[in-house]
């Protein structure tokens, strides 16, 4: 027979969990929130020549409706592995980038553009003064960078992020098996 005791515990563990996992839970969406009032960046190109397109300007505007201060740049190319060269980059850092503001980053030919991949990394503190990273990558064959990084933690707690992870672990198995089963199916039917 249970005793009142053992009940009585088994039920405020799990009134704790319920709790612990209510607080993760605001804690994201007040992380979400934020989200409202950060800078949105897109990446331009131009050319500086329109009759022989050399060189082209790469430019940042910030199209959201909240300005990042503090903007700095780190151009990195990942074709050869080392940061792209000073005498390529135009502005100088740190600066502010007001809302529907834009700053010319770099100049270089459109050809070695086509053929170099770059990274971007633009760290900037958004106005609750919290430092972020947004990162862009432009890959070979193509002259447009694209977002691989925006600001959000979203993930924050132990419990929610042990579950998640959890889930995620067991639907990595499920997946890992599937092959075996598809496998087991089609022989079973011939």
């Amino acid at each position: 027979m249970v005793s009142i005791d053992l009940l009585l515990g088994v039920v405020i563990l799990f009134q704790t969990y319920i709790i612990w996992i209510q607080v993760e839970i605001s804690l994201r969406q007040s992380e979400v929130s934020k989200t409202e009032y950060e800078p949105s960046f897109k990446i331009k190109n131009r050319y500086l020549d329109t009759l022989t397109g050399v060189p082209l300007i790469v430019s940042i505007e910030n199209v959201g409706e909240y300005p990042a201060y503090n903007v700095m740049f780190g151009l990195m190319n990942k074709t050869t592995r080392k940061p792209i060269e000073k005498t390529m980059r135009l502005v100088a850092e740190p600066r502010t980038l007001a809302p529907k503001d834009s700053i010319d980053i770099l100049h270089i030919d459109p050809v070695e553009l086509n053929n170099t991949e770059i990274e971007m990394n633009v760290i900037y503190n958004n106005v609750a003064n919290e430092m972020r990273q947004t990162t862009f990558v432009k890959f070979p064959r193509s002259t447009e960078f694209m977002l691989v990084f925006a600001p959000l933690n979203a993930r924050q707690g132990i419990l929610l992020k042990s579950l998640e992870d959890f889930k995620l672990a067991y639907q990595a198995m499920k997946w890992r098996n599937y092959p075996k089963k598809s496998e087991q199916i089609k022989s079973n039917k011939s």
